[in-house]
């Protein structure tokens, strides 16, 4: 199955045989690409798009506002503390100043948590 990259590279060294028409000048060009199309192929593996959280917004037991999202592997729950919001996840216990402060740690979190599954050594 070709990805998406196999079809852009194809169609650029398509269009450089038909540009060259035999004189072989492009050759060295062609060979470029496909340094460009592996080198971008391993930066995708390196960093892969994560999705971001999706939060649910709730009352807490005592009326405040509170976040939730849900994980395969931990939920997190962002809540107002009064004056300050807590992000909560199995082990971490963290105050900030804002909900988004607080949401945003529990991306980065999360984030962190996909990539050492992505990790191999």
């Amino acid at each position: 199955m070709k990805t998406e990259a196999d079809k852009l590279r194809n169609s650029i060294q398509y269009g450089l045989g038909v540009m060259d028409s035999g004189s072989g000048e492009f050759k060295e060009l062609s060979n470029k690409i496909d340094e460009l199309f592996e080198l971008s192929y391993l930066e995708g593996q390196s960093n892969p798009k994560i999705k971001q959280l999706e939060w649910v917004e709730y009352e807490s037991l005592r009326g405040r506002k509170s976040y939730f999202a849900e994980t395969p592997f931990t939920p997190y729950e962002v809540s107002d503390g009064g004056g300050y919001y807590v992000m909560f996840s199995p082990g971490k216990r963290l105050k900030f100043k804002s909900a988004d402060e607080a949401k945003s740690a529990a991306q980065r979190d999360f984030e962190k948590r996909v990539k050492e599954c992505l990790i191999t050594k």
